[in-house]
C-alpha cells in the first residue's frame, strides 16, 4: 500500500508498505542512501528483493523516499539539514508504532540503512531511545577510503542542470550524479550486467546531502543499546582499500568495526564477496538478504 506520513509543517515522507500474509508486529523501515529513492529496496537483481525476502520471512517492510527525493516533499535544500532528516525518520517510526500507517501498532521496528542513511539510523538509535529495536547498516563502515571520497565530487552536478530533473524546480543545492558515472562509484563489474547498470541509472535521484556535524560520531557508538548488523561489499571502493576497512571476510569486518563499537554492543558483521557499494544492484545481493533475514528473526 502507498503511504504518506506527515513529518512536519507541510512536509511528508512517501513510501510503500508491504506486509506478509499473516499478522506481524515487526516492520523494517528501509531508507535509501544518497541519490537513491525507495526503489533501491525493491530491486530484483538475481532473485527476490530485500522487501520480498523480509515479507517472505513474515515481517512487514516500509520502503521510503527521504525528504528531497522521490515522491516525498522537496523543501529548499537549505532546510534539509541533518536534523530535518533525523526528525522526519523519527516521525515515521512514531507513526508506525502508533498504528497510524496501516492500523497496526508495530511493536518492533528495525531500521535498514544504505550509505548516507546509516547516519540517520545511528542517530535514531542513540538519541531517541525506544524508537528502534535493531539497525542494519549497509554500504558503509567506520573507516572510509578518504582518497576515494576526495574525488567523488567530480561525478556530480546540480540537478537543475540535468535534463532528467529539470522539471522538478529544484534549487542549486540539489545535486545528482552525472549520467553514466554511477557504475564506477557504486558497482563492481564482476557481479553486475548491462541490465543492472542501466537500472542503477534509472534509480538516480536528486538529493541534498547535509553536513555530518549533527550526526553521531564513532565515540558515541559504544552507547548503542540495540543490536547492530553491519553489511559491506568487499569491493566497495568507498570503504575498502588503503587506510580503509578490511572486509576481506565477515570476521575481519567484525574485528574492524568492534574497535569503534566496543564489546558492549550486540554487533554482527557480514562481508558480501565480489560486491560494490550499492549492494542491492549486484547478483550477490541475495547473500546479504538471507543473512539479514536470519539476523532479524534472531533479534525479533
Amino acid at each position: 500500500m502507498d503511504v504518506r506520513v506527515p513529518v512536519g509543517l507541510d512536509l511528508h515522507v512517501v513510501g510503500e508498505l508491504r506486509t506478509p500474509v499473516g499478522a506481524t508486529d515487526t516492520v523494517h523501515l528501509a531508507v535509501p542512501g544518497g541519490y537513491y529513492g525507495r526503489g533501491y529496496w525493491l530491486v530484483r537483481a538475481d532473485g527476490p528483493s530485500y522487501a520480498d525476502t523480509m515479507v517472505g520471512a513474515g515481517h512487514a517492510v516500509l520502503t521510503v523516499d527521504r525528504l528531497g527525493t522521490g515522491a516525498s516533499s522537496r523543501p529548499p535544500s537549505a532546510e534539509l539539514r541533518g536534523s530535518a532528516h533525523i526528525d522526519s525518520m523519527h516521525h515515521v517510526v512514531q507513526a508506525l508504532r502508533a498504528g497510524e500507517v496501516d492500523g497496526v501498532p508495530y511493536r518492533r521496528v528495525i531500521f535498514v540503512a544504505h550509505s548516507f542513511s546509516i547516519a540517520l539510523g545511528l542517530a535514531l538509535a542513540l538519541r531517541f531511545p525506544g524508537d528502534l529495536d535493531g539497525v542494519i547498516l549497509t554500504g558503509g563502515s567506520s573507516q572510509p577510503n578518504l582518497k576515494a571520497y576526495s574525488g567523488i565530487g567530480a561525478h556530480f552536478h546540480p540537478a537543475a542542470q540535468d535534463a532528467r530533473f529539470a522539471d522538478r524546480g529544484l534549487d542549486s543545492g540539489y545535486m545528482t550524479s552525472i549520467a553514466g558515472t554511477r557504475a564506477g562509484m557504486f558497482l563492481y563489474p564482476g557481479t553486475v550486467d548491462a541490465r543492472l547498470v542501466e537500472l542503477d541509472e534509472e534509480l538516480t535521484e536528486p538529493d541534498a546531502i547535509p553536513d555530518y556535524d549533527v550526526f553521531p560520531g564513532p565515540d558515541e557508538y559504544p552507547n548503542l543499546r540495540v543490536p547492530v548488523l553491519v553489511v559491506l561489499g568487499d569491493r566497495d571502493v568507498l570503504f575498502t582499500g588503503e587506510g580503509a576497512t578490511d572486509c576481506s571476510s565477515s570476521a575481519s569486518l567484525l574485528a574492524a568495526e568492534r574497535v569503534f563499537y566496543g564489546d558492549g554492543v550486540d554487533l554482527t558483521a557480514f562481508a558480501v564477496p565480489e560486491t560494490g557499494h550499492s549492494l542491492n544492484l549486484h547478483r550477490t545481493a541475495f547473500q546479504w538478504y538471507e543473512a539479514a533475514r536470519d539476523w532479524a528473526l534472531r533479534i525479533g
